[in-house]
Parts: structure tokens; C-alpha cells; sequence
């Protein structure tokens, strides 16, 4: 097929059938991340509320860089990496409209929006950040999160977890919170240059810069067998893995995977 274009008379049709059902813009995730944008647009940075508790266990000024996340409007389409696959999960497909889901983390409200694309019910979504401008997030610490023992069916922790410095007691609070059975869903960014970075931290003085044969990016860098050891045996089964190729390891990407737990 080579004609792509679309014709006036399928603008027509288009627009008729979104009329009809408007909740399918929210499935071009341009469309949810620029409704997100709009709404930051009419927020001033000072009544972003923060989290103002026991803050030991998360990276150093880790707040104000999310409110500076926000403000900036970064990776707004980000989440439908993370999300977009849950679609193809049969047992998520066919129960998603009375599933009870938990968005770890989601910054901004674009990925709320996707979540209700694919399915999800707008009130059975709850969203847990440090920082919000929303109404719909509530906030909280992922160490500490404000919710009762098995009360989510579905659970997504979308590039929060290197806002940690205590992963496993970021599991031990995901497993609480989950119920039996429940879907966790984890997306974490892959820097080829983290391990000097994190290397670097642990020098007072750096008289020369670090070689790149001492940094070992099986040590330093996500992949998503770390993630499944924080969560050791109580993972059932996995539904879906992506680690950064090879080829691209020189490049920042991304490693997701999705599992059920027992």
C-alpha cells in the first residue's frame, strides 16, 4: 500500500466516530501526553505539593527534580512503553474494567490517561508520587505507600525505582499492597554511563577520569533479572521481558518486564 494520506471524508469519519466515543483519543499516546502538557501549562511550580516525611530512603534531592520533571514536561509518552504491552495479556484484556490498578510514580497524569485507554476504569485507578500537581495522584512514598495488605490487582513502578536507594524494601511494600495473583509491571532506564557515575560518587577526589574497563554495567545497570531478584520466588510468572540489545548498549534505552506473582 502506498496512498497513507487521509482524505476529508475520513476526517469526517473519524471525528464523527471520536465524537461518539472520545475516550479512544486517549489510545494515541501524543494525544494523552499533550492533554498532560496542557494541564501543567495552567500550574505555577510552587503549588506542586511535595512529600514531606521520612525521606531517608530515597535519592538526594529527588522532589525538586520531579517538580522540575514536571514543569519541564519530560517523557510524557514514556509510559505506553510500559503500558501498551499490558494489552496483549488475555487475563489483564478480559477483567480490566473491575481491575483495581496502582500507578508508582506516574509524574504526570499522561500515563493515568493511557491506563484508561487501554481499559482501566478511571476509579478504580489509584497513583502514588512524591510530588503532584493532580488531584487523581495521591501523596507518598513507594517505601511507605498509604494503602491497605491486598488491594491492587495490577501494579506499575514506571522509572521510579532509581529514585530508591532501598529496592527490596520497594518490593516488600509492592508485595503487601498486591493481591494474590496481582500483575506487576516495572520499567527502569538503561545509561551506559551510570556505572561511572555511581563509581564517581563514592570518590572524594576523581584526579582521572574512569576507564571504561572499570565499569562493569552488569553490576552498576538495570536489567530486568535484578528486578525479578527483588522479588525472588514470589514471581509466578512472566509475561514479558526486554533488556537493552547489544548492539545498543552504548546507547540510554530502557528495560521492562511484566510478571504475575503467586
Amino acid at each position: 500500500m502506498e496512498d497513507v494520506s487521509v482524505s476529508q471524508e475520513d476526517m469526517l469519519a473519524i471525528n464523527e466516530y471520536l465524537q461518539k466515543n472520545p475516550l479512544d483519543l486517549f489510545k494515541i499516546p501524543n494525544v494523552c501526553a499533550l492533554l498532560s502538557a496542557r494541564r501543567i501549562q495552567g500550574i505555577d511550580r510552587d503549588h506542586i505539593k511535595g512529600y514531606d516525611g521520612d525521606a531517608s530512603r530515597l535519592r538526594s534531592n529527588i522532589i525538586e527534580y520531579n517538580k522540575d520533571g514536571i514543569m519541564g514536561m519530560w517523557a510524557l509518552n514514556r509510559p505506553s512503553l510500559l503500558i501498551w504491552p499490558l494489552v496483549s495479556i488475555d487475563y489483564l484484556r478480559m477483567q480490566m474494567p473491575t481491575m483495581k490498578v496502582l500507578s508508582i510514580g506516574p509524574r504526570a497524569e499522561a500515563e493515568l490517561f493511557m491506563l484508561v485507554s487501554i481499559g482501566f476504569r478511571i476509579e478504580n485507578i489509584k497513583a502514588l508520587d512524591l510530588v503532584s500537581y493532580s488531584p487523581s495522584v495521591d501523596i507518598g512514598d513507594m517505601h511507605a505507600m498509604p494503602y491497605e495488605e491486598d488491594s491492587f490487582d495490577v501494579i506499575l513502578l514506571g522509572w521510579v525505582i532509581a529514585y530508591s536507594n532501598d529496592n527490596a524494601k520497594v518490593a516488600e511494600e509492592v508485595l503487601r499492597v498486591a493481591k494474590p495473583g496481582a500483575i506487576v509491571a516495572i520499567g527502569c532506564e538503561y545509561s551506559p554511563n551510570a556505572g561511572a557515575q555511581e563509581k564517581a560518587k563514592t570518590h572524594v577526589e576523581i584526579n582521572n577520569p574512569l576507564d571504561e574497563e572499570e565499569i562493569d554495567p552488569d553490576y552498576y545497570l538495570w536489567t530486568t533479572q535484578r528486578i525479578h531478584d527483588l522479588f525472588g520466588d514470589r514471581i509466578d510468572r512472566v509475561y514479558f521481558n526486554h533488556d537493552i540489545h547489544e548492539k545498543f548498549k552504548h546507547l540510554t534505552g530502557c528495560c521492562i518486564t511484566i510478571f504475575s506473582l503467586k
